[in-house]
């Protein structure tokens, strides 16, 4: 159990406590031989509000017409009361034809609530990382992945930081840490940072070398920006973002098109998934 203050308090339970998950459902892993390498990139990060503005399908069909090779999303459910006890990111993986990996941040009633990440291109491996920040919200999580295609190497990451300006900032710092390693050899990041391109958590990223490349899309939440695709060097030549009109959720979908060029394996690459998939009873 993890005892919120404030505000937090008030909205996240009547008992003062979120009840955390560590969750995570490992993808089916592939072998990059088995796929030629991609000339282009689609990258979609979407917050989709657990399916609670429209329905699984609808989400699953607008989805479908982006044609992503690789989709973060955030807000995501997994066999919760509300979601119909449906596995959001399995059912969204089957329906689009993609392989799915799922982490959880937190209990939501008898099912878990967190972020996933859908590639038409091969898991290599997957990870769920906890990001650590004081007086959180709420607790955070990312989901760190290696894809391969050929001769093609991608590390890709979806994370939903937190709506208080310091805790998000710490979020956002632990996972641009993390990934700094693999800068140079392809790495592409997606999500819903909580917060305007010139707060602290987008500066995390831009200022350990990461490119915005959302930089000049529309708003993705109201009338402000707070999704972001960030990408190094390896992925930043021609890179183009828009922002899809929807109403299927309370953000709108990032899409942003890479080139491609062969990166060699990130020698950070672990060699299994970890942690294990075996689901804890939340």
């Amino acid at each position: 159990m993890r005892c919120a203050s404030g505000l937090a308090l008030a909205l996240l339970c009547a008992t003062g406590c979120v009840r955390t998950s560590d969750a995570f459902v490992a993808p089916a892993v592939g072998a990059c031989g088995d796929v030629d390498t991609p000339s282009t990139l689609r990258v979609v990060t979407w917050n989709i509000r657990a399916a609670l503005s429209s329905s699984i399908d609808t989400i699953a069909a607008e989805l479908a017409d982006l044609d992503a090779d690789v989709i973060a999303l955030q807000e995501v459910d997994r066999d919760t009361e509300r979601g119909g006890q449906v596995d959001q990111a399995l059912v969204l993986g089957d329906a689009l034809g993609m392989v799915s990996t799922f982490a959880a941040a937190r209990a939501e009633g008898s099912g878990e609530f967190g972020v996933a990440l859908l590639s038409r291109i091969p898991f290599e491996s997957a990870r769920r990382l906890e990001l650590p920040s004081d007086n959180a919200f709420e607790p955070r999580v990312a989901l760190d992945a290696h894809l391969c295609a050929g001769d093609f190497h991608v590390r890709a990451a979806s994370v939903h930081a937190d709506i208080y300006p310091w805790s998000g900032r710490q979020n956002a710092d632990f996972l641009a840490n993390d990934l700094r390693e693999s800068m140079g050899e392809g790495v592409v990041v997606g999500g819903d940072l909580n917060d305007t391109p010139d707060g602290q958590g987008p500066a995390a990223f831009t200022g350990r070398g990461f490119q915005d490349a959302s930089a000049d899309a529309a708003p993705t939440f109201a009338n402000r920006r707070i999704d972001y695709v960030f990408i190094d060097d390896a992925l930043s030549a021609n890179a183009v973002a828009r922002v899809q009109d929807s109403q299927a959720s309370d953000h709108r979908p990032m899409v942003v098109d890479l080139a491609v060029t062969a990166v060699p394996p990130s020698s950070s690459t672990p060699s299994t998934l970890s942690p294990p998939s075996s689901l804890p009873v939340p």
